[in-house]
């Protein structure tokens, strides 16, 4: 049975492991990546990957410059495609942003809480310090 490059593209991002959390690093996430994608990614495999809808909307930001992924052109073969370690980079920083966020410093401090054996005491909604 033929399964689709970007069927396994989605199998390995809705299950980043066996525990269901996510890549505890880049290498790991490159290395799924490029266990499920190949070394090099084209076509609609790469427009999912760098999370266009359409490989229309992908061409659309090729044309406009505004890729997040330098793209290349492989002689005898049609379309752009990327490196699979450039895509793992470049997901893995926009993981870093999204949790570098205003919500992480509040996980980080549950956490710290957590691993002085404290229990966290309850604060009200406007974030001040309980009575």
């Amino acid at each position: 049975m033929h399964v689709s490059t970007t069927a396994r593209y989605h199998a390995v991002m809705k299950n980043t492991n066996d525990a269901g959390d996510e890549p505890a690093s880049l290498q790991i996430l490159e290395a799924r990546l490029t266990r499920t994608l190949g070394v090099v990614v084209g076509g609609a495999a790469l427009s999912r990957a760098l999370g266009y809808p359409s490989q229309g909307a992908f061409r659309q930001a090729f044309a406009r410059n505004r890729l997040p992924v330098q793209v290349f052109e492989i002689e005898g073969r049609r379309g752009r495609f990327a490196k699979t370690s450039d895509i793992a980079r470049w997901l893995w920083t926009q993981g870093a942003q999204h949790l570098a966020g205003p919500g992480r410093a509040a996980l980080d401090r549950r956490e710290d809480i957590r691993e002085q054996g404290r229990a966290q005491p309850n604060s009200n909604r406007r974030g001040g310090t309980p009575p």
